[in-house]
């Protein structure tokens, strides 16, 4: 396994862009309003500013501010986590430390302040960014600061406070929540307990903090700081990590140019950015925008990359020595297998596959760790859910033409796609694998899919016997699915079929009109999928009336319109659903509900992103989902995607609808190519 630092190796390259299509800088991503993200983290860092509990119905902004200018903080530590693999969410959000360091004004004893109107902030705002969260405050007697959270390295952070403004009364508390154990040791603050350890240091010198009912705190006269500026760190360690180590890395920000540091984390993401594949058109051609613009939609698109890179989670060399890219750092997620708890058997892979356009090294490392959890009978572990591991195995082979790693994880591949022939239904808490249960379409009709790819991976490793296996395999299965989910090939087909009773349920339109991405369906179980999935889209309502709108189902539909020529209904899936999550003006969530575009499940999340990343892209003539570079052309608009990374190298395409013609950088020399997309079918780009 290769290490990894705090800046990982910027290999991108800057090309000209049309007016929408200029890679954004990191600056641009600012965020002020109610609806702002709240959360932070750095790639590999274990450490979250701002984690949420995606169990409340309040907003990021609601549930992380308050007038005591909190400072919240999570650490994703991999031990410790004894009641895996299934956990109670208490055990989850004890990672989190919630108001690890408050404000306070002076206006008596600490007591009194606590509860006095006086002493918490009247006035205050915050912003966010992906290298820093501002944040200023103002008192009711006129004094007041600015000030910014920010990543310091991989294992500490920083607040940073300039007390510009104070009148007369410049004395201050400086309070924190906590649990377990706490002490002093040179100057800084230790506090000790099952599940995260951290040191808190101040530039100046303090009498002893004083401790009351869970809470520590200590008087600051903001007048004595050098430049009335305050610096606090906040520095982690795993159990096990001494306390030295702890003092080390706290002091280490104190003794340092922190201006420059800041100047370093925005320069950082601003050449991450530049790394992103950088589609040319964000307007909608064919739906009514409904007030989002191509800028807004452009932002979240940049957000959606940076949330995805945020998400990388260093490795554990004792109990896990890959990295994790998380479901989703910031909710706190892990009810993935023991040792990558983490990591989610859905959402991660598709972070994998995305991660493959800025590191395919890192994306193949990922990738291989959680393959390397495959068990012998082919389940892995934790919350099982539908596959797409042969579907991301060949994306990174056809993005890298790494043979070798192929291979290395074929075995894996094979031993869980026979597994989840057998197990075509939700494994989570008490819902055990049992193969004569229900049949669930959703699981079923992914692991049809995954299945081709089997085969394409067997032939391109030689494996000849595998490959005609996998394709009879496939064969047998999909005529299983006819008989599970369709009463007969006409017929209204269900999600759920319970294969001891001989019961059906229809369940959610979206989780069986995937399907329709199947290689092989024959023409009337198509039909009848389109059908019901026809009956339901609503172009005048939200996620055009579709319930529960996950990037999964909604991909493979979209992908099943565009096989089967429906473009344009295609196009408006795609339209319709960036739209309403860009005017749902929130974190990423796994799926939105209602009218009012409510965030709904684990937030933020690796779905919400997905669809963001994977639409954007595809509204812009490119289509990755089979590995191979794909284009396809949609209505009015000329469209493209710079910036690809293909094989150690970078390429774009140009759209022309007019022509209905897509022209690509060759990708094996320095000219150009020309092919036609006649009838918005999907072209190969090689």
């Amino acid at each position: 396994m290769k290490k990894f630092g705090l800046l990982l190796l910027v290999t991108g390259m800057l090309m000209t862009f049309s007016v929408y299509g200029q890679n954004l800088k990191s600056k641009d991503l600012r965020e002020t309003d109610s609806m702002q993200r709240r959360d932070l983290s750095w790639p590999m860092s274990r450490i979250v500013i701002n984690p949420y509990n995606f169990n409340s119905r309040y907003t990021a902004v609601q549930y992380s501010n308050r007038a005591t200018m909190p400072l919240n903080v999570a650490y994703l530590s991999t031990r410790e986590n004894d009641s895996l693999p299934y956990k109670d969410p208490v055990t989850r959000f004890s990672r989190q430390a919630l108001d690890l360091l408050m404000i306070y004004k002076n206006t008596g004893k600490f007591q009194n302040a606590v509860n006095n109107q006086q002493a918490v902030a009247s006035d205050f705002a915050t912003e966010w960014l992906p290298y820093q969260l501002p944040f200023s405050a103002t008192y009711s007697d006129g004094s007041g600061y600015v000030g910014e959270d920010f990543f310091y390295n991989l294992y500490t952070l920083v607040r940073r406070i300039r007390f510009d403004n104070q009148g007369k009364d410049s004395k201050y508390y400086l309070a924190g929540k906590f649990q377990g154990f706490i002490k002093k040791v040179d100057n800084a603050l230790i506090v000790n307990n099952n599940y995260i350890n951290y040191a808190i240091r101040f530039n100046g010198d303090f009498d002893l903090a004083k401790t009351r009912d869970g809470i520590w705190y200590v008087e600051i006269d903001a007048a004595k700081f050098p430049g009335r500026e305050l610096v606090v760190s906040v520095a982690f360690a795993d159990r096990g990590e001494s306390d030295s180590l702890l003092l080390a890395r706290s002091l280490a920000p104190l003794n340092d140019d922190l201006s420059k540091v800041l100047a370093d984390n925005e320069k950082f993401w601003d050449d991450q950015m530049a790394k992103f594949p950088c589609p040319k058109n964000y307007t909608f051609d064919i739906v009514d925008p409904m007030g989002v613009t191509p800028q807004e939609l452009q932002k979240t698109y940049y957000k959606a990359w940076v949330f995805l890179v945020m998400n990388l989670l260093m490795e554990d060399p004792d109990i896990y020595p890959y990295p994790q890219l998380c479901n989703g750092k910031p909710s706190l997620w892990d009810e993935g297998a023991e040792e990558a708890p983490f990591t989610a058997a859905w959402e991660s892979f598709f972070a994998i596959q995305y991660y493959a356009f800025i590191d395919p090294d890192v994306a193949w490392d990922v990738f291989k760790g959680l393959m390397s959890l495959v068990q012998p009978d082919g389940m892995l572990g934790g919350e099982s859910l539908p596959s797409r591991k042969a579907q991301t195995a060949i994306i990174l082979y056809e993005l890298t033409g790494d043979k070798e790693s192929l291979a290395e994880v074929y075995p894996a591949l094979d031993r869980y796609l026979n597994w989840r022939m057998k197990i075509t239904h939700w494994v989570y808490r008490n819902l055990i694998p049992v193969s004569e249960y229900n049949k669930d379409a959703e699981f079923a009709f992914s692991a049809l899919v995954d299945m081709e790819h089997m085969v394409t991976i067997a032939d391109i490793l030689g494996y000849k016997d595998d490959a005609r296996a996998w394709r009879t395999k496939h064969a047998d299965f999909l005529k299983k699915c006819y008989t599970w989910f369709w009463p007969t090939p006409d017929s209204f087909p269900n999600q759920n079929y319970n294969i001891q009773t001989g019961k059906s349920s229809a369940g959610n339109v979206l989780w069986t009109a995937s399907g329709m991405y199947i290689d092989g369906l024959d023409k009337r179980h198509f039909n009848s999928l389109y059908k019901r999935f026809n009956e339901t889209f609503d172009i005048d309502k939200p996620f055009l009336g579709m319930p529960v709108p996950k990037y999964p189902d909604l991909s493979y539909t979209v992908y099943g319109l565009i096989k089967h020529g429906y473009n344009h209904q295609a196009q408006q899936m795609i339209e319709v659903n960036l739209r309403d999550i860009v005017r749902a003006r929130a974190s990423f969530a796994e799926q939105y509900v209602g009218a009012n575009f409510r965030p709904d499940g684990v937030r933020p999340a690796m779905f919400g992103a997905s669809v963001i990343i994977d639409f954007v892209m595809l509204l812009n003539g490119y289509k990755y989902d089979r590995g191979i570079p794909q284009g396809v052309v949609f209505q009015k608009t000329p469209r493209g995607v710079d910036n690809i990374l293909y094989r150690d190298h970078y390429f774009s395409i140009n759209v022309d609808p007019a022509k209905e013609e897509i022209t690509y950088n060759n990708l094996n020399s320095s000219g150009s190519k020309t092919v036609k997309a006649a009838g918005g079918k999907a072209v190969i780009l090689k």
